[in-house]
């Protein structure tokens, strides 16, 4: 469901740099929908469920249904067009190998090692 883009990558290693091609998936906007429903959800959930609590009721019941329209909210426009992933191929700054990596989840800036050299390197896209 994400969008992809092609574009380029920088790859930084012991303060020498490359350029690879990079495969960037970012999240859409019905995407990043669905995780703030998701997490309103949870939220309203987590909340109800502390209603057989006594004492702790009175505050987490009315504050969680407060919060959760809020956070799904935060979490919608935080992920809206955020890069979920990334792919690519660079060549090594060290030693000049062929390298291709694949990233998931987190914010840039990614962290890997190179296969042949084993030196760690930073990769950003571009």
């Amino acid at each position: 469901m994400c969008t992809e883009a092609n574009g380029q990558l920088r790859v930084i290693s012991n303060g020498k740099e490359a350029k690879g091609a990079a495969h960037i998936h970012i999240i859409t906007q019905r995407e990043a929908l669905i995780r703030g429903l998701k997490t309103f959800g949870l939220t309203v959930l987590a909340a109800l469920c502390t209603i057989i609590i006594p004492g702790v009721h009175f505050l987490s019941v009315p504050g969680g249904l407060i919060a959760a329209p809020l956070i799904g909210i935060m979490v919608f426009l935080k992920s809206r067009g955020a890069i979920d992933g990334m792919s690519g191929t660079f060549h090594c700054p060290q030693c000049g190998q062929s390298n291709a990596m694949e990233y998931q989840e987190g914010k840039p800036p990614y962290f890997g090692s190179c296969t042949s050299c084993k030196n760690p390197c930073q990769v950003f896209p571009e």
